[in-house]
């Protein structure tokens, strides 16, 4: 469990929080830290960052990505931060305009190996209560039946690619493509395809 202390005094990049092991930690070595020190129980330490470039989420249009296995969540964040935005939490980051959205493609191999779903499904569940239309996702298996569609799905292409990206056209902000080297050739040669 992991329990959010004050921030107040610290920088705005730095994020303190405190965390609770349960149970205790049976295998300490594992947990090293910068100064050869083991974390101990109730021990308070700081953790820096975000590191790296983001997102660069823009506050209008829509934003698609295509994930697949741990790919997934790359985006989590933004799921939750979806979710503070329209419960009203102030969240970091600029808001969203009322025409931005986030339209997720979910690539696993079955349902077995999916992640991060809950989340998604909660999403949709505010946003239904709410009214609020920002927010879409869709899970695509490669063997098995989904139980959603009844059938195994087609392999992503360049026309499975361009019948989903069909009804944003025009009001596109980001593409994200995440997940294994596979999956990111195939879609880099039909994006190229699609945009030639």
């Amino acid at each position: 469990m992991v329990e959010q202390v004050d921030n107040s005094v610290l920088e705005s990049s730095v994020l303190a929080l405190y965390v609770v092991t349960e149970p205790v930690i049976e295998r300490a070595e594992s947990m090293k830290v910068k100064n050869k020190k083991y974390l101990a129980m109730h021990e308070t330490f700081i953790v820096k960052g975000p590191f790296g470039k983001g997102l660069g989420i823009k506050p209008t249009g829509v934003h698609v990505a295509f994930a697949g296995g741990t790919g997934v969540l790359v985006f989590l964040d933004l799921v939750t931060r979806i979710i503070l935005h329209n419960t009203g939490v102030k969240s970091l980051g600029a808001d969203f305009e009322d025409d931005w959205k986030f339209v997720m493609f979910i690539s696993h191999q079955n349902l077995n190996e999916t992640m991060g779903m809950d989340l998604c499904y909660k999403l949709l569940e505010v946003n239904k209560k709410l009214n609020i239309d920002n927010f879409m996702f869709q899970v695509r298996l490669t063997e098995g039946r989904d139980g959603i569609y009844g059938k195994k799905q087609q392999r992503w292409g360049t026309k499975i690619m361009s019948e989903q990206l069909a009804p944003y056209v025009g009001n596109i902000s980001k593409i994200w493509v995440c997940g294994p080297p596979a999956l990111n050739m195939t879609f880099d040669k039909s994006l190229e395809e699609l945009r030639g």
